[in-house]
């Protein structure tokens, strides 16, 4: 389904059936689907298993409504790609991954700006055996900018982001840990606002992992 250049305005949610291969492909930031409904909407969604493909177009939630979620993709085998996705302006989360326990998540030249929280990967751990999550999230290269908080790993998350730059001239902080999981900043650049209480990378009663390599920080 091609969507020419132009804003479509969207006041109900648009859902892509499960199993659908649909393609909504636009003429790239020409083509726009913005939100004109109620608050706490979605533009729109697509339940699992998932085959759909989107490109080339823009979706606006115009600080009322969720862009795009994904729902019930956590079977075994499952992927997520997506490759030069812009995500911004996100009032509470520009990308969330919530409890994936076998879905690999691939980002490739992925930015992320200008949100209170860029990226929060929650994993699957149970509370009877604490086992941590197989599904991963992995960004291979991009950038981010003008984040309150850049990154946020939980209950037994795991995300790796390779090759990347982050920047800001607002905000000090820039990646938070709690409970279990891992993270693992490889090759960055990082530059935020040094503030003596508002710490750049938290570990809140955090079990797991931390690692930084190759990783340059400076304020």
């Amino acid at each position: 389904v091609h969507l020419p250049a132009g804003t479509y305005a969207i006041n109900r949610l648009l859902v892509i059936p499960a199993g659908s291969d649909v393609q909504l492909a636009g003429d790239g930031v020409g083509t726009i689907l913005q939100w004109t409904g109620d608050e706490n909407g979605c533009v729109l969604r697509t339940p699992g298993p998932a085959r759909a493909t989107l490109r080339d177009l823009m979706i606006n939630g115009n600080k009322a409504a969720t862009g795009l979620v994904v729902e019930n993709c956590d079977q075994v085998g499952s992927r997520v790609l997506m490759d030069q996705v812009n995500v911004g302006g996100g009032l509470e989360v520009g990308l969330l991954i919530d409890r994936l326990q076998h879905t690999d998540v691939s980002l490739l030249n992925f930015n992320h700006s200008d949100q209170a929280l860029g990226v929060k990967e929650v994993g699957a751990v149970t509370t009877t055996t604490n086992d941590p999550s197989l599904g991963r999230t992995v960004i291979f290269c991009g950038s981010s900018s003008n984040n309150e908080l850049s990154y946020e790993v939980a209950n037994g998350g795991r995300l790796l982001v390779r090759d990347t730059w982050y920047e800001t001239g607002q905000f000090p902080r820039f990646v938070r840990a709690e409970g279990a999981g891992e993270f693992t900043l490889h090759g960055a650049d990082v530059s935020t606002v040094y503030r003596e209480r508002d710490p750049m990378i938290e570990a809140n009663d955090f079990h797991g992992k931390l690692s930084f390599l190759n990783t340059i920080f400076g304020t």
